[in-house]
């Protein structure tokens, strides 16, 4: 299994962005709880969809469904860092 991204480095290209997020060139100066756990709730659906590609023994989708879960969760955890920062 691969060790989870730092928040840092993880891009934050996910195609199911909610049109309310803030863009990433703007930092978030209070901690949007909605935004938070939207993005922790599907990182959470992303990987239920890793483990039910595992199962199938699809290793493409299931990489790709923690590739995706790793994205939201550095997200959420950037926004909550820059509210605590800012």
């Amino acid at each position: 299994m691969r060790q989870p991204e730092q928040a840092s480095d993880a891009p934050d290209d996910t195609e199911d962005e909610p049109a309310a997020a803030a863009p990433d060139d703007e930092p978030a100066t209070t901690p949007d709880a909605g935004s938070v756990s939207d993005l922790l709730e599907r990182a959470a659906r992303a990987f239920e969809r890793a483990d039910a590609a595992l199962r199938e023994g699809d290793l493409a989708a299931y990489q790709e469904a923690v590739d995706e879960a790793e994205r939201l969760i550095a997200r959420a955890a950037r926004i909550l860092q820059q509210a605590a920062t800012g």
